[in-house]
């Protein structure tokens, strides 16, 4: 809308002169509209990454001691984002820095990929580990099953012994 201002304006009264800078306000409308549509795009790549880690913070939450590790990642991530968009909202208002904005927020963003496989590998481990003690409990609850089989197996013969006991006393 400035650029059209411009154009508006000066162009009439500078003559010739005035075409050079309308090429120029309409490169500076060009840009800015580019930066808008970088901007917004920026914007819903950070929502969906948000949404990703709220999953993610969700599955976490039912494990143990891997819990507070995943917990402790997220923050960091939840903080990352925060700054992520901190940088959003300074590349609408400063055009002119839309290209170092965004190589900023690139690099942010791989940080959080590296974060969110981290808390990924955390979660397996955790899987891996609850798996194993589901196989544990399972083998002590056979070998209860069987020491309790074996006293079943022990009470009959001592009641067969009693019994046969018994028969010589008389």
């Amino acid at each position: 809308m400035f650029t059209q201002q411009l154009q508006l304006e000066c162009y009439p009264r500078a003559g010739e002169a005035g075409k050079g800078f309308a090429v120029v306000a309409d490169e500076v409308r060009k840009l800015a509209d580019v930066s808008n549509v970088a901007a917004t795009e920026i914007e819903q790549i950070v929502a969906n990454i948000l949404e990703s880690t709220r999953v993610i913070e969700e599955d976490i939450v039912h494990n143990d001691q891997s819990v507070e590790t995943g917990k402790e990642k997220v923050a960091i991530t939840r903080e990352t984002f925060l700054q992520i968009d901190t940088a959003i909202n300074h590349v609408q208002e400063q055009t002119s820095n839309v290209t170092q904005a965004i190589r900023v927020i690139a690099d942010d963003v791989k940080k959080l990929v590296h974060e969110i496989n981290d808390i990924n590998e955390i979660a397996v481990h955790s899987n891996d580990h609850i798996q194993s003690v589901a196989a544990a409990s399972e083998e002590q609850n056979a070998a209860r099953e069987e020491v309790a089989a074996a006293s079943t197996h022990l009470s009959q013969m001592a009641i067969e012994l009693q019994e046969s006991i018994q028969s010589f006393r008389y």
